[in-house]
């Protein structure tokens, strides 16, 4: 998870909440506990898993994703803002948009950074809602 300050455009680490933490209930408890913990206004942007008949063996994680979402919905979770991967990352390989994402961090953010591939989707998604990237984590225009 990522803090926003408020009128920044810069990401605080708060907390990491893993997949390897237990089942979709666990984890939004332990997502809405660090939210608690957090305080101040929040608003959730989350990746509206798609499902792809080529990659089937990404649905595993993605199915687990859409479990996470619907339990954080059914607690109250809101304000809940979607986004689908194509806004935000468009077709590009994993491994090319990663790279794109790094070099729009500042060094003290990419510090904060884990190596697993969901945190960098999730610095990733976090830098588009931000307006940091446009889709593809291209420089904005304009």
């Amino acid at each position: 998870m990522w803090r926003v300050d408020d009128g920044e455009r810069s990401l605080e680490w708060a907390g990491l909440v893993s997949q390897r933490d237990g089942n979709a209930t666990k984890l939004a408890r332990k997502i809405l506990n660090l939210k608690d913990k957090i305080g101040g206004v929040f608003v959730f942007y989350v990746e509206d898993p798609q499902f792809y008949a080529l990659k089937r063996t990404a649905h595993r994680d993605l199915g687990s994703l859409k479990k996470v979402i619907a339990v954080l919905e059914a607690s109250g979770a809101r304000p809940m803002t979607k986004v689908k991967p194509v806004q935000w990352k468009g077709n590009l390989p994993k491994s090319v948009h990663h790279e794109r994402v790094k070099k729009h961090l500042e060094p003290e953010e990419l510090k904060l950074v884990p190596k697993d591939h969901n945190v960098l989707d999730a610095v990733a998604l976090g830098l588009f809602v931000l307006g940091r990237t446009d889709k593809g984590a291209m420089v904005p225009k304009g």
